[in-house]
């Protein structure tokens, strides 16, 4: 397999069959010990949903002496939450990229009220996400002039495809990033050996 170097400010990172960081082979342990020393993520602030059901967003934002640059609200994957390994981004993006991130957990998940797991309809989740987006651009009267981005990961990064485009998608948001998305098994971006899709 060809190597794909990734250069970041902290190591380079090699993509083939293993990867490999400037201080040895990839390890989950550096994950799990970051896990470990990180301080916990901040208590979720409270928006009331369309349907009235009560979303929790935890809010990360930039030190009160750094100007805020962007906004990112990002979504979690299935099964998971925004405490669920995800702090780590909004630390990091909030302190040293000036980006304020706003992580909600949907509907059924984390800390939100709605029944565990339940996804109410595929609108009420796109008005869940357009109500995410209002709140993060009108929450901070300092940021409403910076970009406003939308992203996810796993079927965080599916919902994301899927949200830019419906039709009443909020028009304000100026791109979208997603982390290893999973597109579905109709999209066939999987591998060809992964059957489990």
């Amino acid at each position: 397999h060809d190597l794909i170097h990734f250069k970041t400010t902290k190591s380079i990172f090699a993509a083939s069959n293993a990867m490999v960081t400037s201080h040895g082979p990839f390890s989950f342990r550096e994950i799990l010990d970051a896990n470990a020393k990180a301080p916990p993520p901040p208590k979720p602030d409270t928006v009331v949903a369309t349907n009235v059901i009560k979303l929790a967003v935890r809010v990360y934002q930039p030190p009160p002496q750094e100007p805020c640059n962007a906004i990112l609200v990002f979504l979690h994957g299935g099964g998971a939450h925004s405490a669920a390994g995800y702090h780590h981004i909004g630390q990091g993006l909030s302190k040293e990229y000036g980006i304020a991130v706003y992580m909600p957990d949907m509907c059924g998940h984390g800390a939100s009220g709605g029944p565990r797991g339940d996804a109410p309809s595929t609108e009420q989740v796109f008005q869940d996400v357009s109500t995410i987006l209002s709140y993060a651009r009108t929450n901070k009267a300092h940021i409403t002039h910076v970009p406003l981005f939308l992203g996810g990961h796993s079927s965080g990064g599916g919902l994301v495809v899927n949200y830019s485009t419906w039709s009443k998608r909020q028009a304000s948001v100026s791109g979208y990033l997603l982390l290893a998305p999973q597109l579905g098994p109709l999209s066939k971006t999987a591998r060809p050996e992964q059957k489990d899709l």
